[in-house]
């Protein structure tokens, strides 16, 4: 076992996040952006709440970035980012600034990107997201008045 952390884009998907790790007997926390503890102990796993969801790509960039490098410095072994599983808002840069910044200190660090969520429904076929079987852009997600998703 060893330290992981979770960079969420909101307090639903740290909380979802960080209570799986607790069904395998890990013990977590939930952190605002910014509040990250300075140090991990082993077994133990912190989701930070980043918010970034609705930021602007830079924004997301950023914020994601600078909880990965709290992560990295309080010991995390791990970062797991947190995504919306239908694709709503910034999830490109959250990535991206997550990746760059855990590349820091692990230079061939890749990331595997992946929205589905079959049991709800949300699955990828054909290089397509999907909701019940729907493109997702044709769904009431593609109309969401704040992070509307334009393409499947």
């Amino acid at each position: 076992m060893t330290a992981a952390g979770i960079v969420a884009d909101d307090l639903t998907g740290a909380a979802d996040s960080a209570v799986q790790f607790t069904r395998a007997g890990w013990t977590a926390r939930l952190a605002l952006e910014g509040d990250a503890p300075a140090t991990l102990d082993d077994g133990s796993v912190v989701a930070i709440v980043t918010d970034s969801r609705a930021l602007a790509p830079g924004a997301a960039r950023a914020v994601s970035a600078a909880a990965v490098r709290d992560l990295a410095a309080a010991g995390a072994g791990r970062v797991f980012v947190k995504i919306d599983s239908t694709m709503r808002g910034s999830v490109a840069d959250q990535v991206r600034g997550a990746l760059e910044a855990w590349r820091e200190r692990h230079p061939a660090a890749v990331a595997v990107v992946s929205p589905a969520y079959p049991s709800l429904g949300r699955t990828v076929a054909g290089g397509r997201l999907l909701v019940d079987g729907i493109g997702v852009d044709e769904t009431a997600v593609g109309r969401d008045p704040v992070t509307p998703v334009t393409t499947a």
